[in-house]
């Protein structure tokens, strides 16, 4: 690895990823009008304040915290089951490790298939 190539890594690893709002859906398993509803209700964190999404002009862009602080003012108020916020929890986690969890949970799916079919 060059000297160019490893300063590269080394800034981009300071760099937080963002999602853009149709990720977040994919995130949260919901639709896009209802990731821009759920933002146009101003959404609050556990302590009370506000979910503040960073905005570029046209685009929103979203941490990995806003999508898990999204998904935990859902849990709060009952819109989401146990089930569903671990499953955003889980690809939440997958992507914090640099990972893409419509990957994950494709190979998954398909090695269940597989050994479905070996059974049969």
């Amino acid at each position: 690895m060059t000297n160019e190539q490893e300063l590269l890594e080394a800034l981009l690893a300071r760099v937080e990823k963002t999602y853009s709002t149709s990720e977040v859906a994919d995130f949260l398993d919901r639709s896009l009008p209802w990731v821009y509803w759920i933002i146009g209700e101003e959404p609050e964190r556990e302590d009370g304040g506000k979910i503040l999404v960073a905005n570029t002009g046209k685009k929103r862009r979203f941490t990995l915290l806003d999508i898990r602080e999204i998904a935990a003012y859902q849990y709060r108020r009952g819109n989401y089951t146990d089930e569903e916020m671990e499953k955003v929890a889980r690809r939440i986690a997958i992507a914090a490790r640099g990972g893409d969890f419509r990957q994950v949970e494709e190979s998954l799916k398909r090695t269940t298939e597989e050994t479905k079919d070996t059974v049969e």
